[in-house]
């Protein structure tokens, strides 16, 4: 073969094996692409799945606060929300009707309920008296779901129950061992709830 003829072969190989680096990359990107949405489909589901595990002790533990000796003991009750906290982590604090609007929770997370209970029965006006709302966010830029359910109460009526759950806790709890290898920002409604910076080395 000739000095050309060498040089259009070499070109072609050249030509080629760009070509296939160029697929092999593609499709490198794009298996990378479908591992992350499928542990983003994953780690949404887990974290709803946390919401609803959380929103329903809320609803057990009204379930229980709605028989008279709570409603008429205010330490008994103080003791069982304790219990509840202390459950959960991510619960800040909760609110009860009746012993009368009895508040449990720490000094910050008791604070934190006051200030956003307007706002929050506000966007959950038309959700038939129960909801969860959120993320709101505090004037300290905190951010907090609210969870509010009702129990009938013999005697006395209907009992509400508020609950105020930290974002960034429950989304933390939520995806601690998950996806190690990878850097999160976990968003609703375009606010930023959570971040985890990628795994160093």
């Amino acid at each position: 073969l000739g000095p050309a003829a060498i040089l259009v072969i070499l070109v072609l190989g050249a030509a080629l094996g760009l070509l296939l680096w160029q697929s092999i990359s593609r499709n490198h990107d794009a298996e990378i692409h479908r591992e992350t949405q499928r542990h983003a489909s994953s780690l949404d589901k887990v974290i709803e799945s946390e919401v609803v595990r959380l929103d329903a002790s809320v609803r057990r533990r009204a379930q229980l606060w709605a028989a008279d000796r709570f409603a008429n003991d205010l330490p008994a009750w103080h003791e069982s929300a304790e219990v509840l906290l202390a459950e959960h982590p991510a619960l800040l604090a909760v609110l009860c009707s009746a012993p009368s609007g009895a508040i449990a929770g720490s000094v910050e997370g008791k604070r934190l309920l006051l200030e956003v209970l307007p706002e929050a029965r506000r966007q959950g006006e038309a959700a038939n008296r129960e909801f969860i709302v959120g993320p709101l966010r505090a004037a300290d830029g905190r951010q907090v779901f609210a969870v509010q359910v009702r129990a009938p109460g013999r005697g006395q009526g209907e009992r509400t129950n508020f609950a105020l759950l930290d974002a960034d806790r429950l989304v933390a709890d939520a995806v601690a061992d998950r996806a190690p290898d990878f850097a999160l920002v976990v968003s609703a409604d375009g606010h930023e709830l959570y971040r985890r910076d990628p795994p160093i080395g």
